[in-house]
């Protein structure tokens, strides 16, 4: 360890060691530097500052926004919560070390700390996890939060009286709110432990207890404030000016989910609820930060690397508009926290495969437009929640099954409450009149009011879809309904599942309903009562969108298959049956429409 001073305890291959703060902090970004490639390195050093500079090398942080094409933030207070949030993590692992924070700048290696630490390949290159990662932006977040609040009490005070503005202007940042003169116990030993001569950074306190931050728990303003950094910062591959737009209503369902046992605004939950949640509902809320220097790295070089990859095909997208009836930016930045972004890339640039405003609410025409598509189907719904008795006299709802605890469900009474679900399918759409169809990557997303993630890990069948046309509508998490034999009743006897949203065959109302939480109940741990997650919302439906998630060639396929039958529905018409069964085998020998697959279209 060089000119450390060790007082060592042999313990196998461990030993321990004291080492100042200072020379800790040293050690850290040495291997954090390691942690990068020396193509990479220069790739930053390039981009930051046009040339090959000194670890030493300083950049402002209004010009290390504008480099990451975010100088939009530079007179926005998102832009001041954001320093804070890198100061203190570039200080790793000595997080509370006293931070000048009239110097807004970055040395360089500041920076390759904050690449490495976002970089999930610099993390595990250090010994550490994911879960530390969320962990230390859990609690970095209550700091920076607490001292822009501080900040902002200390700017007040100071202009009402000269000697506070001395003291202030002398004085140092300390993340908390906290603030000294002079040295304080920047200097202290701390322990470490060392393996082969390199220090296990999971297993030294320092790192285990974040330097003793503030942990008492994170706050819905806390929450709010940086949602408005991530989720704009989310879609700003897709539009520069994410950052000008409304996610109200995206924040407002995550805040929702994430205090779901809370009913005060002062509240605040510890992290081990927060990273449950996260895990279960929201597991790629944190990508925008992650994804943040990927132009430093990336933008001068070239590699086989996935996560290159995935930030090189987002290049040259700039300022799309989407102007779909329910896929906007906002909620694209919502559905980003459960996919990757990149996942969603086909929806962004393409129409939707069907629109109910544009291709009419009808069975029929979903089928037209879905069936012979054969990759996955992003399907949205977003409507307005109602009261129960404005369907009572509809066979739809009268037949649905009512039991205890679905009937005390708070949102049940709540009418006009902006309703959104999305469903994924990574299976061909059929038509399954008396079967189901799915696979295991199926999943229904409640979107607003809350954001719950139903998977198979859930109570939620992995085959449980089904498309019926002959009057049984589309139901996900559920067996296909038994229709009358008696047509005069025509009513339906519904077999629903722990978790389904069922859509009536108008394509007019819709019902989502939580019965059953049994295996996930638990995930959501401190203080929720099984009643917060049972939900059973009846809803009036504005606008359905199916989008393909799939290739470019999905597309073709498609419309190929398309053509091919209506064509043929004219050459049937005029030649008869036997060249139309000829061309619907070549058609499926080669793998665009036919059998099973093809549903009720064929």
């Amino acid at each position: 360890m060089g000119n450390i001073t060790s007082e060592e305890t042999k313990q196998e291959a461990l030993s321990t060691s004291k080492v100042t703060r200072e020379q800790l902090h040293t050690a850290f970004r040495r291997e954090a530097k390691e942690a990068l490639t020396n193509i990479e390195l220069i790739s930053i050093s390039r981009y930051l500052f046009g040339k090959i500079v000194g670890l030493n090398e300083r950049i402002s942080y209004d010009e290390l926004l504008k480099k990451l094409d975010l100088q939009i933030l530079l007179t926005d207070d998102r832009g001041d919560l954001l320093y804070k949030f890198l100061k203190i993590i570039s200080s790793s692992p000595c997080l509370s070390n006293v931070i000048d924070i009239n110097q807004k700048s970055f040395s360089l290696y500041d920076v390759l700390i904050l690449v490495s630490v976002f970089n999930s390949k610099g993390l595990k290159k250090l010994g550490l996890t994911d879960e530390y990662f969320i962990h230390l932006v859990f609690i970095v977040l209550i700091s920076s939060s607490s001292s822009s609040s501080s900040s902002s009490s200390s700017s007040s005070s100071s202009s009402s009286s000269s000697s506070s503005s001395s003291s202030s202007s002398s004085s140092s940042f300390r993340p908390g709110g906290l603030t000294h003169e002079g040295k304080d116990d920047t200097d202290d030993m701390v322990d470490i432990i060392v393996e082969n001569n390199r220090i296990k950074w999971a297993l030294i306190p320092v790192m285990q207890s974040f330097d003793k931050l503030e942990n008492s728990g994170i706050s819905k303003s806390n929450l709010h404030d940086f949602l408005n950094i991530l989720l704009p910062l989310s879609v700003h591959q897709y539009n520069s000016k994410a950052f000008t737009l409304n996610y109200t209503t995206q924040i407002d369902a995550i805040i929702t989910t994430v205090f779901l046992s809370s009913n005060n605004a002062d509240d605040t939950i510890i992290f081990e609820t927060f990273y449950a949640r996260y895990r279960n509902n929201y597991p790629h809320l944190f990508d925008p930060i992650k994804r943040l220097f990927y132009p430093l790295l990336y933008e001068s070089t070239r590699s086989s690397s996935e996560d290159t990859m995935d930030y090189n095909s987002d290049k040259g997208r700039r300022n799309i508009e989407l102007n779909h009836k329910i896929l906007n930016l906002p909620l694209l930045s919502q559905l980003s926290t459960i996919l990757n972004v990149d996942s969603l890339n086909m929806a962004v640039n393409s129409k939707p495969l069907y629109q109910g405003s544009r291709d009419g609410y009808s069975i029929n025409s979903i089928q037209s437009h879905t069936l012979n598509y054969r990759a996955p189907t992003l399907l949205l719904i977003s409507g307005k929640t109602v009261g129960e008795e404005r369907h009572y006299n509809s066979s739809f709802f009268s037949k649905f099954p009512k039991f205890h605890p679905v009937a005390s469900s708070g949102l049940k009474s709540k009418e006009k409450l902006k309703f959104q679900v999305a469903v994924f399918l990574t299976d061909q759409w059929r038509i399954t009149n008396t079967k189901t169809f799915g696979s295991k990557d199926f999943r229904i997303v409640q979107l607003s009011p809350l954001q719950l993630i139903m998977d198979s890990g859930a109570t939620l069948r992995d085959d449980y879809a089904y498309f019926s046309n002959i009057g049984c509508g589309l139901g996900f998490g559920s067996k296909p309904p038994v229709k009358s034999k008696d047509i005069k009743n025509n009513s339906l006897r519904f077999n629903l599942g722990g978790v389904s949203l069922t859509i009536d065959n108008s394509l007019e109302m819709g019902n989502f309903r939580v019965e059953d939480m049994s295996a996930q109940s638990s995930t959501y741990a401190t203080g929720c009562t099984d009643k917060q997650l049972f939900s059973d919302i009846w809803f009036k439906i504005n606008e359905i969108e199916i989008y393909g998630l799939g290739n470019v060639e999905s597309l073709k396929d498609q419309k190929l298959a398309m053509e091919w039958e209506e064509r043929e529905a004219e050459r049937r018409r005029g030649i008869g049956n036997k060249d139309y069964q000829e061309g619907k085998a070549l058609l499926e020998l080669a793998g665009l429409v036919g059998g099973a697959q093809s549903g009720g279209s064929m």
